[in-house]
């Protein structure tokens, strides 16, 4: 045992006159030590104190705690597994670690329209479960377990949100304006009769609005997208919302994802300026007979990928500079089963997620992409595939969505419009595991 050591006289006396401080400043306590708190902890906090509860939920503290912790990189962003009903993190990939993070009692996604992403809010199209069908739009925070309804999203004139048999339909994107420290989500309504009997380089007249979550209210926007924004989700990046966009009409959603077809540049919505604008996709490639058939990002840039029908062969091609098109680069080619689906997104290492469905037990999976020259499994034979593992996670029943997402304070000082159970871990629409 090791000997204790005795203060020496000067330290005795040094310790004497020092006084104790029997409080740490408040500054210091707000400014350094709070924010560096992780978001559930912060929640729990705001029962300590009516100081404490006001401090932790007004907008000031919630932006600063977010830049703080959550600056976009692999450290803080993990991919979010939307299915149905439940929700799932995946933050570790090796080895897999999958944690279901709350499941859905009231209502369902809706799946005609995949899910957003930005700074810690989820936008959901969902529809009850209970009465009468109805669909409406959520944000959600699911770390802390709350929820709100978008008022009045929908129109009351002959626009629809349907992509198909309809007179028209809608996009939606959700974004972040920095300079107000406000969540908001564009509306784009288009009217396809009308689009579909306009010459081809005609700019066509839509109704774009701008929902903010600080007023909940909706105003008109004096701007119009130069092309029909495809019926897929937007990326939110550098401060804009970014979709595929196609100046030329197409029945089937992967049809014409080629360029004899109607996906022909990126469209994107500036925040701060409230205008549209356009990014080239990549020039120097050679298409053959490649389907372009996911937009996402990728480690903080936009990312396109590529499918090739004969060969199963998939490119993902990466933007370097924001807004260059030439600095568009083939970041990976992955080769994939003749039955995987649609890739859906991309983990915080970089792999990529696809969605694959058997049809002897009709339920879908995933799979990851890892090293070419690792060897891994499939869905349905098990036999070995190099680069690839099978998510799994449970037999999912529907197909899934999968978003990158950054943790935040985000709803936590807005009265939610929605009924939330009293416990903690309930939230409409949802229950917490």
């Amino acid at each position: 045992m090791a000997k204790r050591v005795k203060p020496s006289k000067t330290q005795t006396q040094m310790a004497k006159k020092m006084k104790p401080s029997k409080i740490l400043p408040f500054d210091l306590i707000n400014d350094n030590i709070l924010p560096k708190f992780p978001v559930k902890s912060l929640v729990r906090f705001t029962s300590v104190c009516k100081t404490w509860e006001s401090l932790i939920k007004s907008p000031e503290f919630i932006a600063t705690h977010f830049k703080l912790n959550n600056r976009p990189g692999p450290e803080v962003q993990y991919p979010l597994i939307l299915n149905g009903k439940s929700c799932y993190t995946l933050k570790n990939q090796i080895p897999i670690n999958f944690d279901k993070l709350g499941s859905m009692s009231h209502c369902s996604l809706y799946d005609d329209y995949p899910a957003e992403s930005c700074n810690g809010l989820i936008l959901l199209k969902v529809q009850k479960d209970y009465g009468e069908i109805e669909i409406e739009y959520l944000l959600w925070n699911p770390t802390i377990k709350k929820s709100k309804t978008i008022e009045s999203f929908y129109p009351r004139d002959n626009f629809h949100d349907s992509s198909s048999s309809e007179s028209g339909y809608i996009v939606r994107g959700l974004g972040f304006h920095e300079s107000s420290n406000d969540y908001k989500v564009v509306k784009i309504e288009y009217d396809c009769d009308l689009y579909y009997s306009m010459p081809r380089d005609e700019k066509i007249s839509t109704k774009v609005e701008i929902y903010s979550l600080k007023t909940e209210s909706w105003r008109k926007v004096d701007s119009n997208p130069n092309g029909l924004i495809a019926f897929r989700g937007g990326v939110f990046l550098n401060g804009c919302v970014h979709w595929l966009a196609t100046r030329k009409y197409c029945s089937d959603e992967y049809e014409g994802c080629t360029p004899e077809g109607s996906i022909e540049s990126i469209l994107f919505f500036d925040f701060e300026k409230e205008c549209f604008g356009e990014i080239k996709l990549p020039q120097d490639f050679d298409y053959g007979d490649a389907r372009l058939v996911a937009f996402k990002e990728f480690q903080g840039s936009l990312a396109a990928v590529f499918f090739y029908c004969n060969d199963s062969k998939c490119f993902v091609w990466v933007m370097g500079e924001y807004g260059v098109t030439n600095s568009w680069n083939k970041k990976m080619t992955i080769s994939l089963p003749k039955k995987c689906g649609s890739p859906l997104g991309f983990t915080k290492n970089g792999m990529l997620v696809c969605e694959e469905y058997n049809q002897e037990d009709r339920h879908w999976g995933l799979l990851m992409s890892t090293s070419t020259k690792r060897k891994t499994q499939s869905l349905k034979t098990r036999k070995k595939v190099p680069g690839l593992i099978f998510l799994d996670v449970e037999k999912f029943k529907e197909s899934v969505n999968v978003i990158d997402y950054m943790e935040s304070l985000a709803l936590l000082g807005k009265d939610s419009s929605d009924n939330e159970d009293s416990n903690e871990d309930e939230y409409y629409g949802c229950s917490a595991f």
